[in-house]
């Protein structure tokens, strides 16, 4: 793949995962009904629900706790397109792949714990059901994780240029 073409695309999806992140998340179900969705946003700086009782009127606030992991992975996704924009540089663009590859980990990260988080909390009657706006933002981070791996087209299969010994 041409270095041009390349910078371009990982360039792409860096930015790509950070709009994913406005995409809606994760949704918790009770009994296939969903009781709340939120985006990446939501998850990692935390949500008040309001709901009302529909006995009393009363109007009841939760507040859901912000995930840390989330606030690591968008961080992760920032500094991955900040270096990618640097990536002339060896350091730059090492430092791009090594941030792109922890975001799709903190992400990772993230689905395990909430899955654990919601079946121990919910007791097993609350669901966590992942959205397309997480797995376009692990895939997108992972794809540019791994074009860092690809060689470039010019320096791949080059020969290199022998000088004649001169006496």
């Amino acid at each position: 793949m041409p270095p041009r073409s390349k910078r371009l695309l990982t360039r792409s999806l860096l930015g790509a995962v950070l709009v994913f992140f406005l995409m809606p998340f994760v949704t918790l179900t009770c009994g296939g009904q969903p009781l709340i969705t939120m985006n990446g946003v939501n998850l990692a700086t935390g949500r008040t629900l309001e709901s009302k009782n529909p006995f009393s009127g009363d109007v009841q606030k939760r507040e859901i706790q912000p995930e840390p992991m989330v606030a690591l992975a968008a961080l992760a996704a920032v500094a991955a397109l900040v270096l990618a924009f640097l990536a002339d540089a060896g350091s730059a663009r090492t430092g791009s792949m090594v941030a792109s590859g922890l975001c799709a980990l903190f992400l990772l990260a993230t689905k395990f714990k909430v899955d654990s988080d919601v079946m121990k909390q919910g007791e097993g009657v609350v669901q966590a059901q992942w959205e397309l706006g997480f797995w376009l933002a692990l895939l997108a981070a992972l794809a540019a994780t791994v074009l860092y791996f690809i060689p470039d087209q010019a320096t791949a299969g080059t020969p290199q240029k022998v000088e004649p010994a001169s006496d």
